[in-house]
């Protein structure tokens, strides 16, 4: 195997796991705010949303970088895309399991933001570093009458709308919240 490809793929798993040990601080995170213990208020709501709008963009980021990581390591890219997803969903799920397990326990607010912001350094990194073949500077989607990017303006439209309708949702929820478990005013009880 040839130096270029063994790069390509150690920068691959590199990657996944440092996307794992994110997704595993950001379920520590969210549980240190009380989502997913506590009753969901506006104060839970604004700094949860943040924590998951930086992760979907780190998302992005990642994702954007996975494809060409695996043609240059003569892999297929839809598996190793799938792995990091399941990773990261693995880390975030433990961290929760974690968290509801013992809430009091755990790492103190500034070693976990330590951890978080280390996970963040050394993604960015891996992302900044990771080897590309040049190319010819594209349009930007919104204004190319290229196919692809028509229905990239269709899926960003889509991607607006629910994003509107979760708010929407969220809002009505918290609106209509009560000290009752969601699960059992959704079956109709009390």
């Amino acid at each position: 195997m040839s130096r270029p490809i063994l790069n390509a793929r150690l920068h691959l798993i590199a990657l996944i796991l440092v996307w794992a040990g994110w997704m595993f601080t950001t379920g520590l995170v969210l549980g240190r705010l009380g989502v997913l213990d506590q009753p969901l208020t506006w104060e839970r709501v604004a700094p949860a949303g943040v924590t998951l709008l930086l992760t979907a963009l780190a998302w992005a980021l990642v994702t954007a970088r996975l494809p060409e990581l695996a043609r240059r390591g003569r892999l297929w890219a839809a598996p190793w895309i799938s792995m990091t997803g399941f990773f990261g969903l693995a880390g975030l799920l433990f961290a929760g399991a974690l968290y509801l397990q013992d809430p009091a326990g755990g790492p103190d607010a500034s070693a976990l933001m330590l951890a978080r912001a280390a996970f963040g350094v050394l993604g960015l990194c891996l992302i900044v570093l990771a080897p590309t073949d040049a190319a010819p500077p594209a349009r930007l989607f919104l204004r190319s009458r290229h196919a692809s990017d028509v229905i990239a303006r269709r899926s960003l439209l889509a991607a607006a709308g629910q994003a509107m309708l979760v708010t929407l949702a969220l809002a009505v929820f918290l609106a209509h919240s009560s000290s009752q478990p969601f699960a059992v005013m959704y079956i109709g009880y009390g």
